[in-house]
């Protein structure tokens, strides 16, 4: 087994995978693919590549820090949050945001799938011992967003206009970007939040933020807006390299996050998080894109997807997005 592959299972034992089939697997028929119901590490098609082929150098992965260090401390990244109050405030505020995008798509199975979609990639992040979360909402817009601590929402408008695998998992690797790179934990709105609950005694009890800060709805409104407010050019040009790093890392082909961009571009620019202002001008970034794909090993196979059938069959690609 090469060290790459050893390190995604590693990563995919440390969330609680199986080898067993995922529940939604167990519901659906047969299918073509003969493929389709097997554990994707499993799958002869994946090959994950090695360090050589462009996997991860060296193929170690980060330990999950101890329980006295950077859980109890600020971070060292310009923050002076903690990990530990990163995860307890994305656990606080996650019930909410979902609420903003229109609540949780009413469907278990598709909800399952996505997890089971994006459970190998938040293997490979950065942070692979934090515990990520990601929902299907009922926002029609096409779009998703990564919080605090790993809560990810994806709306279900972003599936109609991803036509393949790779064009989600593009969008799901600069989300996780977004967590690894601790953008949202270097707000300092959100970090004088955290000291005033931490001084009201709020912190440490995993309580939604409607417990947390009683009879303030403006006040949760406000900081709702604060999570969900379009990152600057920097974070937006560092994360897009880091969804290079993880696609990557997990062996999908880089053309998957240029087909990504050109579906944003298309868009008019609305694209990620949604306010197109104070993203790169969509030139800029597909050449950056373009530019760190030529540098991207080619994996051998391109990774196949846990999940994908299940979503596109709930959300087929509308015509204007389907690719030849």
């Amino acid at each position: 087994m090469s060290t790459s592959r050893r390190t995604i299972l590693t990563g995919l034992a440390s969330l609680g995978a199986t080898a067993a089939l995922p529940a939604w697997a167990q519901l659906v028929g047969a299918q073509s693919d003969p493929y389709a119901q097997v554990d994707p590490y499993a799958d002869p098609r994946n090959g994950f590549p090695s360090a050589a082929q462009g996997g991860m150098q060296g193929g170690q992965r980060p330990n999950r820090p101890a329980q006295n260090e950077m859980f109890s401390s600020a971070a060292n990244d310009g923050s002076a949050m903690s990990e530990a109050d990163e995860i307890e405030l994305g656990r606080a505020a996650y019930p909410a945001l979902i609420k903003k995008k229109k609540g949780a798509y009413p469907d278990q199975r598709l909800q399952a799938a996505l997890r089971d979609f994006c459970r190998p990639m938040f293997a490979v992040s950065d942070r692979p011992h934090l515990p990520w979360e990601v929902t299907l909402c009922n926002d029609p817009s096409p779009n998703a967003g990564a919080f605090a601590g790993g809560k990810v929402l994806v709306n279900m408008g972003l599936l109609a206009i991803c036509d393949r695998a790779g064009e989600l998992a593009a969008t799901m690797a600069h989300e996780i970007g977004h967590v690894d790179k601790r953008h949202t934990a270097r707000r300092e709105s959100l970090t004088d939040l955290i000291e005033m609950l931490r001084k009201n005694g709020g912190m440490g009890k995993g309580l939604p933020l409607e417990q947390l800060i009683p009879n303030s709805q403006g006040e949760i409104s406000d900081l709702l807006d604060v999570f969900m407010k379009a990152y600057g050019r920097d974070d937006e040009t560092e994360a897009d390299g880091h969804e290079m790093v993880i696609l990557e890392r997990l062996g999908v082909a880089p053309i998957h996050a240029i087909n990504d961009q050109h579906n944003f571009a298309k868009l008019g620019g609305s694209g990620l998080n949604e306010l197109a202002s104070s993203h790169p001008r969509n030139e800029d970034r597909m050449a950056h894109i373009q530019q760190l794909a030529a540098m991207q090993k080619r994996p051998q196979n391109d990774f196949v997807f846990p999940g994908w059938d299940v979503l596109k069959k709930a959300f087929p690609t509308s015509p204007a997005w389907r690719k030849a």
